[in-house]
């Protein structure tokens, strides 16, 4: 079983886990959390490598490509690389559900339609911090990320790159 991070890409960068885009702003929740990311051709490569190699039958390996960037410096990369632009406004995590979990309990007594972002269980599923690790697909497989940060950006943002 392999479970991917945030797949991300050409044209995939801007992540559902980077906040909420209102308009140019973007509201970054949990700045200093770590992205569980993999990039589109680290992704296939490891799933490749463990169609392949009888090892990887029965286990369970998180596909991320290290430890993660911090979504405000991944953000702020997919905004200077992307052209898109925008203005970051941190948000720590626990004020954030602070907020979520009092508009719910407020909206929900008028029996209001919310969005998505406002009830508590589906915010924390797309923004609360966790933490993963590549460590078994490198005890296991001796795996490692073919591409780094750094080339993955270009892979994504430069010309003609591939993915």
């Amino acid at each position: 079983m392999l479970r991917p991070g945030f797949i991300w890409g050409r044209d995939h960068g801007y992540l559902a886990a980077c906040g909420q885009q209102i308009g140019r702003l973007h509201v970054v929740i949990g700045p200093f959390s770590h992205l569980p990311l993999t990039h589109v051709d680290n992704c296939a490569d490891l799933f490749a490598r463990a169609a392949a190699d009888p090892r990887a039958i029965g286990q369970t390996l998180n596909v991320v490509d290290g430890p993660g960037n911090r979504i405000w410096s991944y953000l702020g990369d997919h905004l200077k690389h992307s052209g898109q632009g925008g203005f970051r406004i941190p948000m720590p995590y626990t004020v954030a559900i602070g907020i979520v979990r009092l508009a719910f309990a407020t909206i929900l007594k008028r029996n209001e339609k919310l969005p998505h972002v406002l009830i508590p269980c589906r915010f924390e599923s797309r923004l609360k911090p966790l933490r993963y690790t590549n460590r078994r697909a490198q005890e296991l497989l001796g795996w490692r990320p073919p591409f780094d940060y750094a080339e993955c950006l270009r892979r994504s943002y430069g010309p003609g790159g591939p993915a």
